[in-house]
C-alpha cells in the first residue's frame, strides 16, 4: 500500500524544517533511542557522527522517494536484510519509530501537526512492514 499524495506532501513540507537543524538531528534520534531503548546502543557503531550521517542520508533517501515507497522496494528490503544480519529483531522497529517521531517533534521549529505526525507514522509503518517482510527476516523468522 502507498501513501496518497496528501501524505507525501505532507511528509516532503514537514522534512524541509530539518534542514536547519540537520547537524544535530541523528545526535538528537539516538540519544532518544537510547534513552527509551538501550538495549539497543550495541547495535550501531563506536562512532555515532558516522552513523548520525547515515541516519540522516537513508532518511532523505526515503523522504525524497516517499510518494513511490513501492518502486524502492527492493533496497527496503536490503536495508531489512541487513538488519538481520545485525541481529535486530521485529521488536526493536518499536522503539526506533518512537524515537523518530519523537525527534522530528523536538527538532523542527514547529512540532508535527496531526496530519504530519499520522503521515510519518503511516510512512514508518509501510517501511517498517517491507523491512519485516523481506527475504532477510524470512530466513530468519523461517
Amino acid at each position: 500500500m502507498a501513501l496518497t499524495s496528501t501524505e507525501a506532501r505532507l511528509i516532503r513540507q514537514s522534512w524541509l524544517r530539518i534542514a536547519p537543524v540537520a547537524s544535530v538531528f541523528g545526535d538528537v534520534f539516538y540519544g532518544r533511542l537510547f534513552a527509551v531503548a538501550p538495549e539497543l546502543r550495541p547495535f550501531f557503531c563506536a562512532d555515532m557522527a558516522l552513523q548520525s550521517g547515515k541516519f540522516l542520508d537513508t532518511l532523505a533517501s526515503l523522504v525524497e522517494a516517499v510518494d513511490r515507497l513501492d518502486t524502492i522496494g527492493p533496497e527496503i528490503d536490503t536495508m531489512g536484510a541487513q538488519h538481520v544480519l545485525y541481529g535486530v529483531q521485529p521488536e526493536h522497529y518499536g522503539p526506533v519509530g518512537e524515537a523518530l517521531i519523537w525527534t522530528l517533534d523536538t527538532c523542527m521549529s514547529t512540532p508535527l501537526s496531526p496530519a504530519e505526525r499520522a503521515a510519518w507514522v503511516r510512512a514508518y509503518a509501510l517501511v517498517h512492514d517491507r523491512m519485516l517482510g523481506g527475504p532477510g527476516h524470512a530466513r530468519q523468522t523461517g
